[in-house]
């Protein structure tokens, strides 16, 4: 029995790494300044090489100032300062709150509102009513949210160190935009097509909410948690495919979505902070970031707790991984393809790792790998646009009748950036289906997922479709009990 795409492994694999790193990163330094610094750092080659990169620090240090760098934990606070009326982050407290309860009395609610889409029977719809009224009050609380235009969970930076501050709400939101996408396809089934779009206008707003964490990792959980919300879209759409008021007040959604697409080098602050911050690691472990000394750039002002060689080798790695930064940096506004950034970062960020010079070790450990996931952050905006370009179909559909014979006839004039010509279009009976040959450039025919002998995706394309059957997930109940569960 297919019960349609399961995506969970995409969000827990990112939050995994997302709290991995840190521990990672802290071990890692810890080792590193564990070692015989005296030794270490008064070696010939290596007193060169230090002494030298202590020289650049000044200048470094000053260009990072002018790019804008975070080099202090206030660097980090939202600017300007977020005000109590504008936040979502109290209302949303709430909501957690909410949806613990309403877990608590049903665990698999997530399963019974969707198995009733998915394949309904009197039974399953009775049950789904039931779990729909539960969690409601959670998901109302979350439109209320949503409606606020920021967010502050006011992080620790101006007390902890970047790897100690931790971000627990993460997978608390996941739920809520889980719930908005279900209970959004569930008031399209009844008509409710406003209340529907609302729950996915609100879904995608939590999602920026995610993204607003300053790290590459939450951009990558924000592109998952968004797509929650688009594939409840065309899967709401499936059954109601001819509502010209419904399919215009999606557009308006879609529209926002497309134009607006990532930003990775916002993104990247978080990243910047980390390594910048981090060195000072080196110094020992037995300090708070709050309890050291700080110039007006944020470096540590030795003094006489402070051993001299720990300093040379933080002051150092200091200099090497603002470089790296500064030079990413400086093409910030330059270079606004994804795929084109992530490449040009690789090459900053592998020269500035480079082996024989040991004052760029710490770079070893904190430069991001972002190779990856900059394909994802690309398809985001395609995405969108193929939705778009479905809507279109369906309101030319609608007006008159029959399909549109092509995309541009609907009006649709939208072009595949990665094809540089026209999104695919094709209408089976009255399944139609929008899709862009994605970052591999090859044309799967709408096929979503490409995998190679292992089951490893290999490519794909971004496809949006009606019908498109409702995602069933497996139940929460059952995946706690299994021995691996997390």
């Amino acid at each position: 029995m297919n019960r349609g795409p399961r995506k969970k492994w995409l969000v827990w694999t990112f939050v995994g790494v997302a709290l991995a790193v840190p521990a990672l990163v802290i071990l890692s330094l810890t080792t590193f300044a564990s070692m015989n610094l005296p030794k270490f750092v008064t070696s010939r080659v290596t007193q060169f090489q230090y002494d030298q990169a202590i020289k650049e620090l000044p200048a470094a240090e000053a260009e990072a100032v002018k790019l804008g760098l975070p080099l202090v934990g206030a660097d980090m606070l939202p600017k300007p300062p977020v005000r109590p009326e504008e936040n979502a982050a109290p209302i949303l407290r709430e909501a957690f709150k909410a949806m613990e309860t309403a877990a608590a009395q049903d665990q698999d609610w997530h399963y019974h509102i969707n198995i009733a889409l998915a394949e309904p029977t009197p039974d399953r719809t009775e049950t789904a009513t039931v779990a729909i009224g539960r969690v409601s009050p959670a998901l109302d609380l979350a439109v209320k949210a949503s409606r606020r235009p920021r967010i502050d969970f006011e992080r620790p930076w101006l007390t902890e160190y970047p790897t100690s501050v931790k971000f627990p709400e993460s997978s608390q939101t996941k739920q809520l935009i889980l719930g908005l996408a279900s209970r959004g396809i569930w008031r399209t089934k009844l008509g409710q097509t406003e209340l529907a779009a609302e729950d996915f206008r609100a879904g995608l707003a939590l999602a920026r909410f995610a993204g607003e964490e300053p790290t590459l990792i939450f951009a990558f959980v924000q592109l998952a948690y968004e797509s929650f919300i688009y594939f409840a879209i065309q899967s709401a759409l499936s059954f109601r495919p001819g509502d010209i008021e419904f399919i215009s007040r999606l557009d308006r959604i879609a529209a926002k979505h497309s134009s607006s697409p990532i930003d990775m080098f916002k993104a990247l602050r978080g990243d910047a902070y980390m390594g910048i911050a981090s060195a000072e690691l080196q110094l020992g472990s037995h300090n708070r970031y709050a309890e050291l000394k700080r110039d007006t750039t944020g470096r540590v002002v030795l003094d006489g707790k402070l051993d001299p060689a720990s300093h040379k080798l933080y002051l150092g790695s200091r200099t090497r991984v603002l470089q790296a930064w500064n030079e990413a940096y400086r093409e910030a506004g330059s270079i606004k393809d994804p795929i084109v950034q992530a490449e040009r970062l690789t090459k900053i960020f592998d020269w500035h790792s480079r082996d024989g010079d040991r004052t760029r070790l710490h770079n070893v450990i904190v430069l991001p790998i972002v190779n990856p996931g900059s394909g994802n952050i690309a398809e985001q905006p395609v995405r969108w646009q193929a939705l778009r370009g479905l809507l279109a179909a369906l309101r030319f559909r609608a007006n008159q009748g029959h399909s549109p014979n092509s995309l541009e006839e609907a009006g649709f004039r939208e072009v595949d950036r990665f094809a540089d010509s026209p999104f695919r279009f094709n209408v089976d009976g009255d399944a139609i289906v929008v899709y862009s040959v994605g970052r591999d450039r090859v044309d799967h025919n709408a096929q979503e997922r490409v995998e190679d002998a292992q089951g490893e995706r290999i490519g794909g394309d971004v496809a949006a479709r009606v019908p498109r059957k409702v995602a069933v997930p497996e139940r929460a109940s059952l995946a706690k009990d299994k021995p691996d569960a997390r």
